[in-house]
């Protein structure tokens, strides 16, 4: 049954509304979805028609209800999208075009905006599974039937059979105009995962089939946003970091799951070059000045069993570890944090995940709060100190 949920409320809150002009012609409106910090996924036929070509204007609402008397907007500056979705511009999408394992119509209507900013950061996004094979899902969009309210309801989907790319709506499952772009999604187990992106009133399109462009692009969108350049075009992609003065550059690890953290520009341009398992996800915050009052030594230390790094400013943590942990090697002092926040600073949040007996370090609330709600496997240690936003 579908129903209207709260704007305010994750995962609602990354839901986007869009409206697309083509002058002379009219505004069509339609769904999207937050997937990254400056990404959003929707459908193509929403911001492009075969015809008229893309849309002269488009504005898209975050986290929007119609019963507001003011609703945020967020800026993007590039949208990647097949501009042959509908190769005959008959404006009917149909979700096979019977060649197994081929992409056809809607199978290629499917669009991802760069934001110019982070949005993410303040309404969160979901994430992307693209091994998703049928099931149970959720679908949440702005019908027009509804009103543009933000609406959801549950269903499953099926693999189409006539093609690998597609998504089946089971009958149980309602999807009208205005849903198009919106995800189909579920949110069990770490969820909420997308899975595939409504394009008709019968299918979606389905993720997987767009996994090797989608990463390059978000990968991209990512660096450009913390400060650095991305190749696409090289073998695999190439990523330069630019120093960043007091910068703290994150990387995640591909090879034990977890992240990294490195106030030294040569350490990072040296894991950038010669650690193919390390993939730069930008500056995270600034460290601050060693002489303030209130800075406090952040202590680093090595995991020889899990080749993970270890951080705490607390003094007596470190010592215990000194003396209780031989498989943590001591490496120093870090870099600095404030123990008490300055009018500036941000806050620097620890997670312990249970299942790799590691941790994790965010200092964005939004992001925090998505580990919170959907990461059931990483337990909320609090605040370890105060930082600069990069």
């Amino acid at each position: 049954m579908t129903y209207e949920v709260d704007d305010d409320l994750y995962p609602a809150t990354t839901g986007i509304y869009i409206e697309a002009t083509w002058y002379g012609y009219g505004t069509y409106t339609g769904s999207g979805v937050l997937v990254g910090r400056n990404d959003i996924l929707t459908a193509a036929h929403v911001v492009y028609d075969p015809i008229w070509g893309i849309a002269d204007d488009i504005v898209l609402y975050p986290s929007y209800d119609p019963d507001d008397f003011f609703n945020d907007t967020v800026e993007w500056s590039t949208v990647h999208y097949f501009p042959d979705f509908d190769p005959d511009a008959d404006g009917r999408l149909y979700w096979g075009d019977f060649n197994s394992g081929t992409l056809g119509e809607t199978e290629l209507d499917i669009a991802l905006f760069t934001l110019s900013e982070a949005a993410g950061d303040v309404y969160g996004w979901m994430g992307m599974d693209y091994g998703f094979n049928g099931g149970n899902v959720g679908v949440l969009g702005y019908p027009g039937i509804y009103g543009r309210q933000p609406m959801y309801d549950t269903g499953s989907v099926s693999n189409a059979p006539f093609n690998d790319y597609a998504f089946l709506y089971n009958g149980d499952l309602e999807v009208n105009s205005g849903n198009s772009g919106g995800p189909i999604f579920y949110d069990y187990g770490d969820g909420p995962y997308v899975v595939g992106i409504v394009s008709t009133g019968i299918a979606a399109v389905d993720i997987a089939g767009h996994e090797y462009w989608l990463r390059d692009y978000m990968r991209d969108n990512d660096v450009a946003l913390s400060g650095g350049t991305f190749d696409p075009t090289s073998s695999g992609g190439t990523v330069t970091i630019d120093l960043v003065e007091d910068g703290v550059y994150r990387f995640y690890n591909s090879s034990t799951g977890t992240h990294f953290y490195t106030s030294a520009y040569a350490e990072a341009t040296s894991i950038n070059t010669s650690s193919s398992q390390y993939s730069y996800e930008g500056v995270a915050y600034k460290s601050v000045d060693s002489t303030g009052s209130n800075a406090a030594e952040f202590y680093r230390f090595y995991n020889s069993d899990t080749g993970t790094h270890f951080f705490t400013a607390s003094a007596a943590e470190r010592d215990s570890v000194i003396s209780t942990l031989p498989q943590f090697n001591y490496e120093g002092v870090a870099y600095h944090l404030h123990s008490t926040a300055d009018a500036d600073d941000i806050a620097l949040y620890r997670f312990f995940n249970t299942e790799k007996g590691t941790h994790f370090y965010t200092a964005v609330q939004a992001e925090r709060d998505n580990v919170i709600n959907t990461l059931s496997q990483y337990t909320y240690e609090g605040i370890v100190g105060y930082v600069d936003i990069a």
